[in-house]
């Protein structure tokens, strides 16, 4: 399937180091440019100490991104314009949140990093903290971000329509309508668990816990419907 692409420029946050991304191979094998963002500074300054860095065109950034920063970065970046090729989200904790507040760009392609924790039906994210840092929210690293289906909903409400998902079950791909006829896939057709297993301990290390009994050790916690505004508990969830 052809898929129009006017700009081959990208955002991307997340990125850690970048050896591990959604737009690298864009950059490397394609010649796309775009911004990199993440809250670890020195990442971000080690890539530019890198090949790819003059070789190609990329702009990174060392920020915490917050719902009152997220504009300001993107719009100080002059390799951008408003009509980006994609937009890569996986933050780890505010994904929602930060998505819904973009208004700068409008990418054709967007990826976003989903949490199968909260199963296939509610649309729910955890709430908004300026700080949110999902180590500190909870020691299992299992509590962060959204569900699948809030991303559907906001990208149904935004003219996008979910046509892929990555092999691990982690990352949604969508797609602008206007430009596309890509089938959109719904996700009771897909839905599988995330193959994943990152929960760890007190002391940081792996435990390798089930879907289920990472729900079961962060029960107690809260998540926003995103439709609502209702906070449920997540061992109230509808699973699927």
């Amino acid at each position: 399937e052809k898929y129009e692409i006017k700009n081959e420029t990208f955002v991307e946050f997340g990125v850690e180091d970048y050896r591990e991304s959604n737009t690298r191979f864009l950059v490397w094998h394609n010649h796309w440019s775009g911004l990199i963002m993440d809250g670890n500074e020195k990442w971000m300054t080690n890539v530019k100490n890198t090949t790819l860095y003059w070789k190609r065109t990329i702009e990174s950034k060392g920020a915490f991104i917050t719902k009152s920063n997220i504009n300001r970065l993107i719009s100080d970046c002059n390799i951008l314009d408003n009509d980006v090729g994609l937009l890569s989200v996986d933050i780890d904790g505010n994904d929602y949140w930060i998505l819904d507040t973009i208004s700068t760009i409008e990418p054709r392609i967007l990826i976003c990093e989903f949490n199968s924790i909260f199963g296939s039906v509610e649309t729910v994210s955890i709430p908004y903290k300026d700080d949110f840092y999902r180590t500190n929210a909870h020691y299992s690293n299992t509590y962060y971000g959204a569900s699948l289906a809030a991303f559907v909903y906001w990208a149904q409400k935004h003219d996008y329509k979910l046509v892929c998902v990555n092999d691990m079950f982690n990352n949604a791909f969508f797609v602008k309508k206007a430009y596309c006829d890509l089938p959109e896939l719904s996700i009771n057709e897909i839905w599988r668990n995330c193959s994943a297993r990152e929960s760890r301990d007190e002391q940081g290390k792996l435990t390798y816990l089930s879907i289920d009994e990472c729900r079961s050790l962060t029960g107690d916690l809260p998540v926003i419907d995103v439709l609502s505004g209702e906070t449920k508990l997540i061992k109230d969830l509808r699973f699927k």
